[in-house]
Parts: structure tokens; C-alpha cells; sequence
């Protein structure tokens, strides 16, 4: 009776000291945890040290490290820093936490590990962050920009050759306009259209000060006999002098007139002693002279 009351005894007692055992048999090890490193840009820049980049599983922070210099939140070597992330059972998203700043951002794409997590092993990721994104505006160029949660508006950033900025578009540097029966155009210049200025007048027209002036349609013509269409005879231009027989102009008709007239007499064409104007210096001339004489 007493052996077995003591065999009870030692059966209650075994059982007592083996239940902690068996608890810890039944409770599993926490995992280990993952490690990341590598490079870390923003916009093609390196994020300065002292950043701390943080991983996320859901909205759950599940690790976290500051970068130990610029572009770098860890290194390969085992011994070294590292972004060690607890247990997540869906993607790991990244984000940056500038120093100094309250709010976590991931930039203008988020940046995940898709690859599912796995306890205790270590991957090299880089993280390119991305705040400005390029985009296009009416022939010119433009920026969206991040602004923590969604793009912005894309504004314009600068505008290609030949074209300016006009709100929020790019419009060329110049636009054609009329002037007076004639074409021009307008160029910008600051932030005002300058004056039209001049390219062709229409067909008809000239260019004139700052119009167009029809061009001239010739007159007529009149005569001016055959000759193969060449210039006319010059008619011959009567002499200026004072009255017939003056050959000399001196207001008198004498006998210098006398003289000059016997040096030209029976010559054709223009002459000074051609008194009638028939083209030649004769009878008629000498008439007209002795008509005069002493006046």
C-alpha cells in the first residue's frame, strides 16, 4: 500500500515538472528577421546620411535604419549595418524619412519587395525614389510633382525653341498677321507680342514705309514713231535768248550776232543762230537777224 502510494506520488510530481518542457515544445521560435541594403537616390541624387529609411507591411512600421552615409542605407558586409524588417506576410514597401520631418514618403512611385518575406536571409535592393516626374505640354516641356500622396498638376518647366510660355501652354514665338494689303508677322519678345513686321506684300503691291502701295501700272505713251521700238529723236530745242537774232544774248542784235551767225552758217541741228527753228542756219536766219538790227 505504501509503494503505491509513493508511485502515485511520483507520477504527479514527473508530470508537474515536465509541463514547462512541454509548452516550450508546443511554442515556436520568433523568425528571423530579413536584412536589406544598398543604394538609396531621390530624383538621381543621392539622400543625404542621417535619412532614415523605413519598410512597411500594410501601415504597420516593421523595421527601420538611418543611412550611415549619402546614397547608402547598408553594406554587404555581414558584419556591417543593415535594414533588418520583422515577419510580414505581404508586400514590403519602402519609404524615406528626412531628417528633421514628421511624415514618411515613398516618392512618386512606391517601391515594394514583392518576393515574399523570407527569415533570415539578406538582399541587395536599391531604392531610386522619384519626386519629379517629366511630361509634355503643348510643344514644350513640363514637370508633375510629388507632393507626398498623389502627382501634382503638370506644370510648364520650359518651353522648346521658338516657343514661349502663354498659362500653362507653350504657343510659338510668332503669328502671322495682315498689314495693308500685305503679310507680316508678330514676334514675342518678353512677355508682350512685338509689332508686325514685314514679310512680302501680296501680289500688285510694294512695300512702302509700313505699307503696301500698289504698284504702278505705267501711262500709256503716246506716240513716238516707229524705229523698232527704240527712243524717239530729241526735237531740237530752240536757243534761249532774248528775241530773234540776239545770237549772243547780250540784248542786242549787232554785229557780233552778224559774226556769229556767218561761223554757223548752212550747219543742221540745234544751233544758237537757227533764229525760225527749221534745223539749219541760212537765208531765213539772216532775214530775221537784219529784221532786227540795231534793236
Amino acid at each position: 500500500m505504501i509503494m503505491k502510494q509513493l508511485f502515485t506520488k511520483f507520477l504527479v510530481i514527473g508530470a508537474i515538472l515536465l509541463l514547462p518542457a512541454v509548452s516550450l515544445a508546443q511554442d515556436s521560435f520568433p523568425s528571423f528577421p530579413m536584412a536589406f541594403w544598398g543604394t538609396a537616390i531621390i530624383n538621381g541624387q543621392p539622400l543625404s546620411s542621417g535619412t532614415k529609411i523605413q519598410a512597411f507591411c500594410g501601415s504597420s512600421l516593421i523595421g527601420e535604419v538611418a543611412m550611415p552615409e549619402n546614397g547608402t542605407y547598408g553594406y554587404a558586409d555581414s558584419t556591417k549595418i543593415k535594414l533588418l524588417v520583422a515577419t510580414c506576410n505581404s508586400d514590403i514597401l519602402f519609404k524615406y524619412l528626412l531628417s528633421g520631418s514628421a511624415t514618411a514618403l515613398t516618392g512618386g512611385s512606391e517601391i515594394k519587395y514583392t518576393n515574399g518575406f523570407v527569415a533570415g536571409t539578406t538582399v541587395n535592393k536599391s531604392l531610386d525614389f522619384i519626386t519629379i516626374k517629366s511630361c509634355d505640354i503643348t510643344n514644350g516641356l513640363g514637370n508633375q510633382t510629388w507632393n507626398g500622396s498623389t502627382w501634382g498638376d503638370c506644370t510648364v518647366k520650359s518651353c522648346n525653341t521658338n516657343y514661349h510660355q502663354d498659362s500653362n501652354n507653350c504657343i510659338s514665338n510668332s503669328r502671322s498677321c495682315s498689314i495693308s494689303n500685305g503679310t507680316g508677322n508678330q514676334i514675342w519678345s518678353a512677355n508682350v507680342w512685338g509689332d508686325c513686321t514685314w514679310v512680302s506684300c501680296n501680289s500688285g503691291y510694294h512695300q512702302s514705309g509700313n505699307t503696301c502701295a500698289a504698284d504702278s501700272t505705267g501711262g500709256g505713251g503716246g506716240g513716238g514713231g516707229g524705229g523698232g521700238g527704240g527712243n524717239p529723236p530729241t526735237p531740237p530745242v530752240a536757243p534761249t535768248i532774248a528775241k530773234a537774232g540776239d545770237a549772243n544774248g547780250d540784248s542786242k542784235v549787232d554785229k557780233y550776232d552778224f559774226a556769229l551767225m556767218m561761223s554757223n552758217w548752212g550747219k543742221a541741228g540745234t544751233n544758237v543762230c537757227d533764229f525760225n527753228n527749221d534745223g539749219r542756219v541760212d537765208k531765213y536766219d539772216f532775214a530775221l537777224l537784219m529784221s532786227k538790227w540795231g534793236l
